[in-house]
């Protein structure tokens, strides 16, 4: 979709197979501390972080527009993404929201984080609003076993919160977006390694938004949690089709981002054979379902430096 009215609502489903790993890069964040159970209580904003544990995918989500817990110190006490939960293995550093759109004459994006300058532009709103609703268990209107729905808007201009742009220096301009996530999870051996993603995005202010598209930035390690190395030798890819298994010719649409770990080991001096502790996972992500049957893809990735000489991605996908 295209173009996003005042109350137009883009709806939108993305599978976590594991866990994204469209792209990976190093960042300006970095620490593991104790892993307990995180709810953080601001107000304002209300910033809430939940774990989604009920199957072999530990994965943490924010009300901030985040996935992962380490590019804000609010979520840090939770684990980013690990599998099998619980183990040492993880599988995602972070990875965040990006919103573009045309507004008038000129072209903004939000993003809930950008991975380098600790830009933070999508915020949930006040207690009540703002927290994490929890539908698990028994609660009659939950999808699945562990259900979280999340709802944050990128209107928060307050310089507190929200730094002028690294580049131009303007402040924030907002796209008036109000995005409101709900991500389910099961302990099913047919579903347990997976956590699915349905999200909704709404234009809540007087201007149209032209030409929109929704990024997913995903800083991928693949490491030992708590470790400060293992991620430099991390590899990635999209995979478009699949041969179906049956043969005759046929391929699958599959349209998966995935991120992996080179040899399966922390570093070159981990020991062989491999142990419980490899990390033999490949993590991915894909969109299951968009407003358009014609939706684009796009896919890219690159390695993150300060040296300009090793700073390097591909320009097109």
């Amino acid at each position: 979709m295209k173009h996003i009215s005042k109350v137009v609502f883009w709806g939108l489903a993305v599978i976590l197979v594991l866990i994204c790993g469209s792209v990976f890069s190093r960042t300006l964040y970095d620490s593991d501390s104790q892993r307990i159970p995180c709810k953080i209580k601001s107000d304002p904003p209300y910033i809430e972080c939940r774990l989604h544990d009920i199957g072999k995918i530990g994965l943490c989500i924010t009300n901030t527009g985040q996935l992962g817990s380490k590019f804000t110190s609010d979520c840090k006490s939770l684990p980013s993404c690990e599998y099998p939960y619980p183990s040492m293995q993880s599988y995602l550093f972070a990875g965040a929201y990006w919103v573009g759109a045309v507004v008038g004459r000129d072209t903004l994006v939000s993003v809930g984080a950008d991975g380098w300058q600790a830009t933070r532009e999508f915020w949930p709103d006040t207690y009540p609003r703002g927290e994490i609703i929890d539908r698990s268990g028994i609660d009659p209107r939950a999808v699945s076993e562990q259900d979280f729905i999340a709802l944050f808007t990128d209107t928060l201009t307050d310089p507190m919160y929200v730094a002028n742009d690294a580049f131009d220096g303007r402040p924030h301009i907002p796209l008036n977006l109000e995005i409101t996530q709900r991500s389910y999870a099961w302990s099913y051996a047919f579903a347990e390694d997976f956590v699915l993603f349905d999200c909704s995005f709404k234009n809540i202010g007087q201007n149209a938004l032209n030409n929109a598209y929704i990024g997913l930035y995903v800083d991928g390690d693949v490491k030992t949690s708590g470790s400060f190395e293992g991620f430099t030798d991390d590899v990635t890819g999209f995979l478009t089709s699949e041969e179906f298994p049956f043969g005759c010719g046929f391929d699958n649409d599959v349209n998966i981002a995935w991120i992996a770990d080179n040899d399966g080991k922390q570093s070159s001096y981990d020991p062989c054979p491999y142990t419980s502790n490899s990390l033999v996972a490949v993590t991915g992500v894909r969109i299951l379902r968009a407003p358009s049957d014609s939706a684009n893809f796009s896919f890219n990735w690159w390695v993150s430096n300060a040296n300009a000489d090793y700073d390097w991605g591909p320009r097109l996908a």
